[in-house]
This record gives structure tokens, sequence and C-alpha cells, in this order.
């Protein structure tokens, strides 16, 4: 016992105490996967324009998106989904939309009438199709 008069406890001197705990702002590893996931399947999927491939990546990045997505639920502590993890999980969604909808597009529009239709004249001449 130390020999305060009023019962008082004094602190512990600086060197004993210790710093209170980081926040836990910790950010699920999968959530932001699946964000960025969902953001590179819809920025690529408007550059199969150039590429083909690039439709090949973008559909991949779509679906690692969701799957990353629904993968986030598990590692949070009430089972349900980050918002990182939603918004990765839509874009991922509108990536693959996109890509069946360009699929659709290549495989089943002809382009020439497109461009009628549209009010545009093609070039054929200087257009060639990739694959001819």
């Amino acid at each position: 016992m130390d020999n305060n008069p009023f019962g008082y406890q004094s602190s512990p001197p600086p060197e004993q105490q210790t710093p209170p705990p980081p926040p836990q702002n910790r950010q699920n590893a999968y959530a932001v996967a699946s964000l960025a996931l969902g953001i590179a399947s819809i920025c690529i999927g408007f550059l199969c324009c150039c590429l083909p491939v690039f439709l090949v990546f973008a559909g991949i990045c779509g679906i690692l998106a969701i799957v990353f997505a629904v993968l986030s639920r598990r590692d949070t502590p009430d089972g349900r989904l980050p918002n990182m993890a939603v918004a990765g999980l839509v874009l991922g969604i509108l990536g693959i939309v996109l890509c069946i909808l360009i699929l659709f597009f290549v495989f089943f529009v002809d382009v020439e009438e497109f461009y009628r239709r549209i009010g545009l004249e093609l070039d054929t001449e200087n257009y060639r199709y990739p694959y001819e």
C-alpha cells in the first residue's frame, strides 16, 4: 500500500502505460479484390474494339469479381456483403452482360445493315473484317 492518506489511486508511471489499441478498420481483402476486378471487367470490356481477346479477359474478370464478392461474405461477422463487395458484384455482372451483348452484336448483327439503319455509310472498300 502506498502512503496516500486520502485513498486515491495514483496512475502508473508513463513508461508503464500501454498505448490504446488501433481502431479495427480492417477491410475485407476479398471485397477489395471483387471491386477491383469488377472495375477491370468494365474497362477491359470497352477495349474489345481494339482486340477481341480483351473480351475474354473482361469475362474472366467479371466472373472472378462475382466469386470474390461471394467469398467476402464469410469474412464478415454478421454474414452480410460489405459495400465494396456489393459494388464489385454489380460491376462484375455488368461486365459479363457487356461481354454477352458485344458477342451478340459481333456474331448476329450484320454491320453494314446496322450502319444503314442508323443512317451512316460504311466504306466497304476500306473496311475489312478481322477474321477474313
